[in-house]
């Protein structure tokens, strides 16, 4: 049990060790303290794995699809439109192919492109027709390498 005090007596259960009833208060500090410490690390042990999973969803672009924007546009004699396409590959990986749907017209057209390195950016320039007033760009498929 416990050990012997200064008069060669065992406290008593429930007694601290100067005699007094009730807690002793260098216990009662310490419990108090470990059990801060474990909800501290509880805590922890919960907001780290949804941290990071929140940080993964967030801070990891490179998987993204790849992005077509119009970066231009300039008249031509003719009254249409020659539009500076950027495609860009925020991937790791590079695409073997992808295509590029402009809508310039009924039915849209789709130019390919092929071999697109890893997080790289390429431009191409497409000459839509006369009465062309909204152009729009999507990439309507791609195939990773």
């Amino acid at each position: 049990m416990g050990s012997p005090d200064a008069e060669g007596e065992r406290p008593e259960r429930g007694r601290s060790a100067d005699g007094s009833e009730g807690t002793d208060p260098r216990r009662y500090r310490r419990a108090l303290l470990v059990e801060k410490i474990a909800i501290a690390v509880s805590a922890l042990v919960v907001a780290l794995p949804l941290g990071y999973a929140i940080w993964q969803l967030l801070a990891v672009p490179a998987a993204g699809a790849p992005q077509a924007t119009i970066v231009g546009t300039d008249p031509t004699m003719d009254g249409g439109v020659a539009l500076t396409v950027r495609l860009e590959n925020p991937r790791d990986r590079g695409l073997e192919r992808t295509g590029v749907r402009i809508a310039c017209r009924e039915p849209p057209i789709e130019v390919p492109s092929e071999d697109v390195p890893a997080r790289e950016t390429g431009t191409t320039t497409v000459r839509c027709p006369p009465g062309t007033d909204r152009p729009r760009v999507t990439v309507a498929y791609w195939i990773e390498a």
